[in-house]
């Protein structure tokens, strides 16, 4: 569950340099270094912790483990209530051109949590002209796209006021090595966890357009179990005359049927792809299967963002659902997806809904699918995520203990 340098899980990879964060502490000492764990690693049997020496000296370590029993815990591990704790490394010497540096990718239930790097990169500092982009669920469309390296991690600028240590965000270490520009950073997504219920892909650019040569190594924290609490039920094609029929599409006002060559914003924005969508001013009903077991469901529009505002009522089986939102407006990159959560209450117990759209203005539609929310049901070990150094296959490992 945890394989990483000591260095960077300490977020202490440029020095060692002092961290005085909520979850983790670096202090020197006399005879080194004094590190901190906070993070609280769940286990439902027994915990290995094992250190690896893997330089030409010996090194003499003292070490406190903390513990306290939780009755009740590997019941709560079992039903995918508590997920175990991860500390993903991945590298990448160098970084791969017009690509963004991949976090961390992996399938499964969880919560992003946090994230500690090293960044090195041209002495102009420019290569933190990139963003991140985090993608959960088998989205297209980033639920966070940033506006640059430093913003992401609490400072601006290109961290021109030096190295800072605060409770959840820092760069705590800055040089100049090689002929590079070497800066540390983290980030605890404390207050703001990134959930993911099928998966995540959290990557960030090495420059504004994944442009700058840099050395780019990183663990990514976070919680989870090798299940799924999602499920594809159903997908639905306006545009398509037999899809039409088979979930008993109607609509008043008119439907336009156009062809779109364009792409998705983030990490797919140079992969253009033709599709046919349907452009339409009135109410539109159409049927969705669904798991009759679901805890509500995720419906998935892909959608003409190069349109503009979208806005639309939302009705189940002639209930009111809520009000569907689209403000974005993008012409380059005109394909976007957009989650609309229905409640349980509307969705449980039943094996198809009528849906039924009423736009204000245009609305825009490629593909609906409908995803049931169930209940997770966890396996034996969590699929792989990407780690290791250029672009390794990575590891599966066993989900009990450290």
């Amino acid at each position: 569950a945890v394989q990483a340098p000591l260095s960077l899980f300490f977020a202490t990879p440029v020095g060692p340099h002092p961290v005085d964060s909520a979850l983790i502490q670096t202090a020197a000492t006399g005879a080194g270094a004094q590190l901190t764990s906070r993070w609280p690693m769940p286990f439902a049997r027994r915990a290995e912790l094992r250190l690896k020496n893997e330089g030409s000296r010996p090194v003499r370590v003292l070490f406190t483990v903390a513990s306290e029993a939780a009755p009740g815990l590997s019941g709560e591990i079992a039903q995918a209530r508590v997920g175990y704790f991860h500390a993903t490394y991945r590298r990448e010497n160098p970084t791969t051109s017009g690509q963004d540096y991949t976090i961390l990718q992996v399938g499964g239930l969880g919560n992003l949590v946090g994230v500690s790097m090293r960044l090195a990169g041209p002495t102009s500092r420019w290569y933190l002209e990139g963003d991140e982009r985090i993608r959960v669920d088998g989205s297209s469309t980033p639920v966070i796209y940033g506006t640059g390296t430093e913003d992401h991690f609490g400072g601006g600028w290109y961290f021109n006021r030096g190295p800072f240590s605060l409770p959840f965000h820092g760069a705590p270490g800055h040089t100049v090595s090689g002929g590079q520009d070497v800066t540390s950073v983290y980030r605890w997504f404390v207050t703001d966890s990134v959930p993911f219920r099928n998966g995540i892909v959290y990557s960030i650019e090495h420059g504004g357009q994944n442009d700058a040569t840099c050395d780019y190594e990183s663990v990514a924290f976070w919680y989870g179990v090798a299940a799924s609490a999602m499920a594809l039920t159903d997908e639905f094609r306006p545009a398509d005359t037999a899809d039409r029929s088979t979930h008993g599409w109607q609509a008043t006002g008119t439907a336009e049927h156009k062809v779109v060559v364009s792409s998705y914003e983030g990490t797919l924005d140079c992969s253009n792809f033709q599709d046919a969508g349907l452009y339409q001013s009135g109410r539109s009903t159409f049927v969705l299967n669904l798991d009759p077991a679901n805890r509500g469901v995720v419906l998935r529009r892909r959608l003409d963002q190069g349109a503009g505002a979208q806005i639309a009522t939302v009705r189940v089986d002639g209930q009111p659902a809520g009000v569907w939102a689209n403000l974005e407006k993008n012409t380059d990159h005109r394909f976007a997806d957009s989650d609309f959560l229905l409640p349980a209450f509307l969705t449980q117990g039943r094996s198809r809904v009528e849906i039924e759209i009423e736009p204000v203005g245009i609305w825009t539609s490629f593909l609906y699918q409908a995803y049931s929310l169930v209940a997770p049901s966890p396996g034996p070990a969590h699929p792989r995520a990407s780690g290791g150094e250029n672009h390794s296959a990575g590891r599966a490992w066993p989900q009990v203990g450290l």
